[in-house]
């Protein structure tokens, strides 16, 4: 009898042992998810990549689990498009490749890591992938200001965009004619400076708010775009037509500003309504006064 107790006894503390041991397993399969590329102190979600142009990317995001499921989104979508002509995005472990990079994938490229029984836990991470241009020739416009009209006391904005190779010099100009001419003897732009900016190099946008206007500034503008390595550069022109304001035309009874008619609506109503208040009076007091009349007479 003691012996089989003995057993017993025996078989429940190996039980108990094993459980133990199960527990301690699971409990280090599900320690905490972190990176193992994380540098110390430092919490951020967002790490800005520049990747140069036509070369092959390589984003990671590393974890300390075994195998983790991985989803990558771009922009927020699970699914998106590369230019025809290029390969498709390649996802293997933890690791999106994609070939021959070009100024359309600029995006945030986000990972989302979890285990493969997901049990709500997850790390997030966001790359902000800027392209870097590799043009090595002098400044190309990708956009041209455009030709405007405007009224007189008005504002016009004048755009043009371009990429370039190294830094680069911005000027806008303004033309104006001597002797009818706008160049001079030499061939050289009889113009005025409007602003001289510096970009970095890459791709580029330069505007130029011209405010006010007035009749007399009315004529071609242009956009100068030169760099250290080709310094003669290039330029783009617009011509801003200044017009006159139309006069404006007197309002015809049909036609007033919407404050005025709801001013004279609530006019022409309260007169109505006294109106009306006093007809009602009046009819009251008639009647007040017949009946009375005809009580005195009854009366009699």
């Amino acid at each position: 009898m003691w012996s089989a107790i003995a057993v017993y006894i025996v078989l429940f503390l190996s039980f108990a042992r094993g459980s133990t041991d199960t527990d301690a397993r699971r409990s280090a399969s599900r320690k905490k998810m972190r990176w193992l590329d994380e540098r110390e102190g430092s919490s951020s979600t967002e790490v800005p990549f520049i990747q140069p142009q036509h070369e092959t990317l390589k984003l990671s995001c590393p974890t300390n689990l075994a195998d983790p499921v991985v989803t990558w989104l771009k922009d927020g979508q699970e699914h998106w498009e590369r230019e025809v002509y290029l390969k498709k995005p390649q996802v293997r472990n933890e690791v999106l490749k994609m070939e021959n990079v070009v100024a359309s994938d600029e995006g945030n490229y986000t990972c989302i890591v979890r285990r493969k029984k997901f049990d709500g836990e997850q790390l997030v991470r966001s790359y902000i992938l800027d392209v870097l241009i590799t043009y090595h020739g002098p400044p190309i416009f990708t956009l041209s200001p455009d030709n405007r009209t405007v009224y007189e006391g008005e504002d016009t904005e004048l755009v043009c965009r371009y990429i370039s190779s190294d830094e680069t010099s911005i000027r806008w100009r303004r033309h104006f004619t001597v002797n009818n001419s706008y160049v001079d003897a030499d061939g050289m732009w009889h113009s005025v400076a409007l602003n001289d900016s510096v970009r970095v190099r890459g791709s580029s946008e330069d505007e130029m708010l011209l405010s006010n206007l007035t009749l007399s500034d009315s004529g071609w503008y242009s956009c100068f775009v030169g760099s250290f390595l080709h310094p003669r550069g290039d330029a783009r022109f617009a011509w801003v037509e200044v017009v006159p304001r139309p006069p404006e035309e007197p309002l015809a009874w049909g036609s007033a500003t919407p404050l005025y008619n709801e001013n004279l609506g609530g006019i022409v109503g309260g007169i109505i309504v006294v109106f009306v208040t006093l007809i009602v009076a009046c009819v009251v007091i008639m009647i007040v006064y017949m009946r009375d009349v005809s009580l005195r007479r009854g009366s009699y």
